[in-house]
C-alpha cells in the first residue's frame, strides 16, 4: 500500500497574492492533517508486526523520527511558515517514511516465512481493517484540502479586482485586467470547486487537483498562467493609455519606443497563445518575462521623453502621466526587473501526480496478502 503525498502551496509573495492570510493556515492544516492519516497507518502496521512477532520490537525506531516530524511540521503550521514546512515535508518527512517502507520490507523477508497461518491471517484481517481507516481518513483530508486551494484561488482573484480597480482608478483601462479575472473563475475555479465538492473518492479530487491551475503546474489539464495573462491585459492597458497621453509628441525616439513596446506585448501574446493551457516548457517563462519587462521599460522610456518635451506631456516632473506602469509589476520584490519571478515555477504543481504508483510518494506495506509458503504477490499497494 503507498500513500499518496499531499504537498503544500506556497504563497507566492506577488501582487495577486498579497500576503499570507489565514487561508495559508487552512492549507497548512490540511496538509498535517494528511500527514497525521499516513503516520497513523504507519503506527498501526508497526504495532501489528511487533504483535505478530515478539522479535520485532525493534520497528518501533521507525516511528520516532516520524513522530518527530510530525511535530516539526505542527511548529510551522502554527507560525504559518509556508516555505519550511514544505521544505522540511519533502527533505524530511517523506524519506523518513520511505525508511520505513524498506524496514517492513526487510521484516517481511526476514520474518514473514516463520509466521503460523493463523499470525498471517490475523495481519491480512488488520491491514484491512488498517487501510479502510486511512482510505476515509485520506479521502476527508484530501477534500479539506482541495476546497483550501479553492479558498486560495478566490482570494487571488478577489486581489486581482482590487488591483483591477485599483489601475483603473489611476487612469488605466481595466476592462481586460477584469475579463483576464472572470476567465480565470469560470474555467478553473468553478469546475474545481465543483470536481472536488461531488467527488466519490480520493483518487476523483487528486485527478482534479492535477487538471485545473491557476498558475502552472498541470500536466493533464489547463494551465490559466494567470500572472502573465493579468499582466499582459495591464501593460496593454499602460501602453493604450501613454500612446493617448503621446499622440501628439513628434519625437522619433517616443514613437520607437512606444512601437518596441507593441513588438514585445505581441511577442508576449503569441507565445502565450502558442502554450494553449498546457504547462510551461523550458525557457517560455523566462521569455514571457523578457517581453514584459522590456515592454515596461519601452513605455517607461516613452513617458520620461515626453516628460523632457514638456506642454502638453507635462511639467518636467511627470505630472499627468499617473502611475499607469511604474509600481504595477512589482511583483516580486528583490528581483532583477520586474517580472524575474513572474512564473510561479511549479507552485500549482503540489499534488505528485501517479498516487498509489509512485514509490517515492509514499510507503508500501508488503506483507498486506502474505500467503503461507508464497512470496507476496499482493495487488493491495
Amino acid at each position: 500500500m503507498k500513500f499518496g503525498k499531499l504537498f503544500l502551496i506556497p504563497l507566492l509573495l506577488m501582487g495577486l497574492v498579497m500576503a499570507v492570510d489565514p487561508i495559508s493556515f487552512n492549507y497548512l492544516n490540511a496538509s498535517l492533517a494528511n500527514a497525521n492519516c499516513r503516520l497513523a497507518m504507519a503506527t498501526s502496521v508497526v504495532d501489528s508486526l511487533v504483535q505478530a512477532s515478539p522479535n520485532s520490537t525493534y520497528m518501533g525506531q521507525y516511528l520516532t523520527p516520524l513522530q518527530s516530524d510530525i511535530s516539526n511540521l505542527q511548529n510551522y503550521a502554527d507560525s504559518g511558515d509556508t516555505a519550511s514546512y514544505g521544505s522540511y515535508m519533502s527533505s524530511t518527512f517523506d524519506p523518513d517514511l520511505q525508511a520505513l517502507n524498506a524496514a517492513v520490507a526487510q521484516w517481511k523477508k526476514n520474518e514473514s516465512q516463520s509466521l503460523s497461518n493463523d499470525t498471517r491471517q490475523t495481519l491480512r484481517t488488520d491491514y484491512s481493517q488498517y487501510f479502510a481507516a486511512y482510505q476515509a481518513c485520506d479521502l476527508s483530508t484530501l477534500k479539506q484540502y482541495g476546497l483550501a486551494k479553492v479558498a486560495w484561488y478566490e482570494g487571488i482573484l478577489n486581489a486581482g479586482q482590487n488591483r483591477s480597480a485599483m489601475f483603473g482608478s489611476a487612469g488605466l483601462d481595466n476592462s481586460a485586467m477584469s475579463q483576464v479575472l472572470q476567465e480565470a473563475q469560470s474555467q478553473i475555479v468553478a469546475p474545481l470547486q465543483n470536481s472536488i465538492e461531488s467527488a466519490d473518492n480520493a483518487s476523483q479530487i487528486r485527478s482534479a487537483l492535477q487538471e485545473y491551475c491557476l498558475y502552472d503546474g498541470c500536466k493533464h489539464g489547463p494551465n490559466f498562467h494567470l500572472t502573465i495573462q493579468f499582466e499582459i491585459a495591464r501593460v496593454t492597458a499602460s501602453l493604450d493609455r501613454a500612446q493617448n497621453i503621446l499622440n501628439a509628441s513628434n519625437s522619433s525616439v517616443v514613437a520607437a519606443d512606444l512601437a518596441q513596446a507593441q513588438t514585445d506585448l505581441d511577442s508576449a501574446n503569441s507565445l502565450i497563445s502558442s502554450i494553449n493551457g498546457s504547462a510551461y516548457q523550458s525557457g517560455q517563462s523566462q521569455q514571457l518575462a523578457g517581453y514584459l519587462n522590456d515592454a515596461t521599460k519601452n513605455i517607461d522610456q516613452a513617458l520620461m521623453q515626453g516628460r523632457q518635451q514638456g506642454g502638453p506631456f507635462g511639467n518636467g516632473r511627470g505630472r499627468g502621466f499617473g502611475n499607469g506602469t511604474r509600481g504595477g509589476g512589482n511583483y516580486t520584490p528583490g528581483g532583477q526587473g520586474r517580472y524575474r519571478n513572474i512564473t510561479p515555477g511549479g507552485y500549482d504543481n503540489y499534488t505528485p501526480g501517479e498516487y498509489g504508483n509512485n514509490t517515492q510518494n509514499g510507503v508500501s506495506f508488503p506483507y498486506a496478502r502474505v500467503r503461507p509458503g508464497q512470496p507476496n504477490n499482493s495487488s493491495v499497494q
